[in-house]
């Protein structure tokens, strides 16, 4: 057994690579000659990245450990407030990146990850938090502790804590998988 087994695709990767691999293939892969080139993450790779985040997750699906908050339960993040509800009766919650997509592709070693990888990782439930509508779209794609300028300063100190946590976390499964690509 190798030290990356880990790392070695299974069943279920394996589906989930043939789910994705127009969208990489369409979408990242083109832009790959531009990022050795120059360094940068494109913005139309970017894009694709970010367009197909999570949406539909079941609310019973644990996010940094946590099931999606009950309509009406408070908001963590603003005091006072409580979890709206959706037309259909569902919290108004949504998933949402720990580490920001945008400070995400600036990890070292992200751009020498494949396609796949980078979609993978982009991806990773491990860094997905359930946050609600309002604080959600107030932050527009920033870190949400340092983004919410009236958030529970509470919330926000265990939201920078997780975030450095699940940073390093992430920083870790790049180094693996680029020294397991040969780099």
């Amino acid at each position: 057994m190798s030290d990356f087994d880990l790392y070695t695709p299974n069943e279920f990767h394996e589906t989930i690579r043939e789910a994705i691999r127009p969208l990489v293939r369409d979408k990242i892969a083109p832009a790959a000659a531009e990022v050795d080139a120059t360094a940068e993450f494109p913005q139309a790779a970017y894009d694709a990245l970010r367009g197909d985040n999570p949406g539909n997750v079941p609310k019973d699906v644990r996010l940094a450990g946590k099931v999606a908050p009950r309509v009406g339960a408070p908001d963590p993040v603003y005091p006072g407030q409580k979890i709206g509800e959706t037309k259909t009766g569902d919290p108004k919650v949504s998933p949402d990146h720990i580490v920001p997509l945008a400070e995400l592709i600036k990890l070292p070693g992200f751009l020498k990850l494949t396609s796949d990888q980078m979609f993978i990782l982009s991806q990773l439930p491990l860094n997905y938090q359930w946050l609600s509508w309002t604080a959600n779209t107030a932050k527009n794609s920033g870190s949400a502790a340092r983004m919410l300028p009236k958030a529970d300063r509470n919330w926000a100190g265990k939201q920078i804590q997780l975030q450095n946590e699940t940073r390093n976390q992430l920083q870790d499964i790049i180094k693996n998988l680029v020294k397991a690509n040969g780099g």
